[in-house]
């Protein structure tokens, strides 16, 4: 009986740490998506002005600079980034 007391209070133990760790790490993802939408704006205004006389450059980076939120299997929310194609405005620099 005692180690089966002993087993269950490790394993309540495992699992509030377990969940401490997976708020930590939720809160870290939070924080870094906040820091790079920041940046993704100072860059979108940057390439805003330097796109404007090519509505077609401009159109695609609209279209790919967003971040995007997306469902996981486990129905929590997760954000992936789309990725940003290679422009000709990106090769010349």
């Amino acid at each position: 009986l005692d180690a089966a007391t002993s087993a269950l209070v490790d394993a309540i133990t495992l699992r509030s740490t377990d969940q401490g760790k997976q708020s930590g790490a939720t809160g870290g993802l939070s924080s870094a998506l906040r820091v790079a939408r920041q940046r993704l704006d100072i860059v979108d205004s940057l390439v805003q002005v330097a796109l404007a006389g090519d509505n077609a450059l401009l159109t695609n980076w609209n279209r790919v600079k967003r971040i995007i939120r997306t469902r996981s299997r486990s129905s929590t929310d997760t954000t992936q980034a789309t990725p940003v194609a290679t422009s000709p405005v990106a090769a010349a620099a």
